[in-house]
């Protein structure tokens, strides 16, 4: 930034290595940037030229996170790595272990404050990970996408059910505010019921079709 002016510098990749198309970017207090590419790469930047590359992910990696600690990273592949600002592994997580939704391989955005790591996934679910623990904590959760256009709670239970544009019917927990079971239908669910007796959910679909679940 020079005055009111917003000057740019192209970057510059080293002798024979490709162009890259890059699927996030994060800089240091120092001004240090990393760049995470779609085939799964991590690169380190001194000005505007490549100072080190590491094969971080399998495929992209979709965030990075930058911390007088080091760095920490996310991708496609469902995993959150933490490294040193020399792009040396420390510690890693596999959130496919943990995510209840509809893709649990996929992390969209991280975010580290000393030692808790904030990971959100594609499916709209925030976790939070204690570093020395090494165990995720489940903080929010909904639909992937979409409108959830059904809701209709239990007529015994402390709990409810919703369905949405994302195809998918959903059970949750009032008490823990928690997803307790999910169902992928091939269609939208516009509406959803449950029986009176507890024991079966109705669904309507975009496609016209009215499917019955068992309720365990």
């Amino acid at each position: 930034i020079s005055g009111r002016l917003l000057r740019g510098q192209q970057g510059k990749f080293t002798q024979g290595d490709k162009k890259q198309v890059f699927c996030s970017l994060t800089v240091s207090k120092k001004g240090r940037i990393f760049t995470g590419s779609e085939r799964g790469e991590i690169y380190r930047w001194k000005g505007g030229d490549v100072d080190s590359v590491i094969n971080a992910h399998h495929g992209p990696v979709f965030a990075l996170w930058v911390c007088r600690d080091g760095l920490c990273s996310g991708g496609k592949d469902g995993m959150v790595k933490v490294w040193s600002l020399a792009l040396k592994p420390l510690v890693e997580f596999d959130m496919r272990t943990q995510s209840t939704g509809v893709d649990s391989t996929k992390v969209r955005s991280v975010c580290w404050l000393v030692r808790t790591i904030l990971v959100g996934t594609i499916d709209n679910e925030l976790f939070e990970i204690d570093i020395e623990a090494g165990a995720p904590k489940l903080l929010l959760q909904g639909h992937r996408s979409g409108q959830v256009n059904g809701l209709a709670t239990h007529p015994s239970k402390r709990l409810f059910v919703t369905g949405g544009e994302d195809h998918s019917v959903r059970l949750w927990d009032m008490d823990s505010r928690r997803q307790v079971g999910m169902r992928m239908l091939e269609d939208e669910v516009c509406s959803v019921s449950v029986s009176l007796d507890g024991n079966h959910i109705a669904c309507g679909q975009r496609n016209g079709k009215l499917v019955i679940l068992k309720l365990r």
